[in-house]
């Protein structure tokens, strides 16, 4: 059994793809901010993987995604539906930020709250002291359940820059907040899964690429577990930005899932 319904004009990476695919845009992962121990450890910035949830085996994992294929539940099926398109990071260093970011917007997009566009620089250039520099899903995270982010028509997306962070900005961020959140445990395929047939997109990080996205399908090729992912290149990139990374280019190393945000 394979996955169906992947566009036609979607990136799939694997180790056979040409690095000229993969490495084009800004990136910006930075797993060395990130000890084993400390303030953010696995599971210090956000739930960890419950014990209670029941993880799926690869049979019930291959009957979820044929069903969520067969009627159209998918995440991407849902972004589809809104018209949700990626984001585009341009020049900046901030994908751990506008990875996690986009999936707080797809939060509030399930949980039928008013949709909104986000800017992922109204939270990593406060992060960093407004320099255009990298980070991880955990950074974005904690600014995100404790601060919130600015909407889009107030603070460009992009834009690094002091003058945006007034105190009307400031105030208009605590009404998107992340409420609720698990982190997957690093390179944990099966939990992962779980999460995103589950309807729970992941911010994910992949050390091999430098890079930070958000998995929006589990996918199978070939028998294999592949996920659907947006990228934050512009909807140039892949099909709209979506693109599928497979084999030992699937296996993440930082991965954060929303469970429930505010927008107010």
């Amino acid at each position: 059994m394979s996955s169906s319904n992947i566009p036609a004009g979607a990136v799939i990476i694997d180790d056979s793809t040409p690095e000229s695919v993969w490495a084009g845009g800004s990136r910006g992962l930075e797993l060395t901010e990130r000890p084993n121990a400390g303030g953010f450890g696995y599971g210090s910035s956000a739930m960890p993987y419950p014990t209670s949830m029941r993880t799926m085996t690869m049979a019930e994992i291959k009957a979820s995604i044929r069903d969520a294929e067969k009627y159209k539940s998918r995440i991407s099926d849902m972004i589809r539906q809104h018209d949700w398109g990626c984001k585009d990071q341009g020049q900046t260093n901030y994908c751990w930020a506008f990875a996690t970011v986009y999936c707080l917007e797809l939060a509030i997009l399930r949980a039928n709250q008013t949709p909104v566009r986000l800017s992922p620089a109204s939270v990593a250039a406060p992060i960093k002291g407004y320099r255009n520099v990298g980070g991880w899903g955990g950074d974005a995270l904690k600014y995100l359940k404790e601060h919130g982010a600015v909407p889009q028509q107030y603070w460009p997306e992009r834009a690094i820059e002091r003058r945006y962070a007034t105190q009307g900005n400031q105030l208009a961020a605590r009404k998107y907040r992340a409420t609720d959140w698990i982190e997957v445990q690093p390179r944990n395929m099966m939990q992962a899964a779980t999460m995103v047939l589950s309807g729970y997109p992941i911010s994910a990080g992949f050390n091999w690429w430098g890079h930070q996205v958000a998995i929006v399908d589990a996918l199978i090729l070939d028998g294999e577990l592949c996920w659907g992912v947006i990228n934050s290149w512009g909807p140039t990139w892949g099909d709209k930005g979506y693109g599928v990374l497979r084999g030992r280019k699937a296996v993440f190393d930082d991965a954060v899932c929303p469970i429930a945000g505010v927008a107010q």
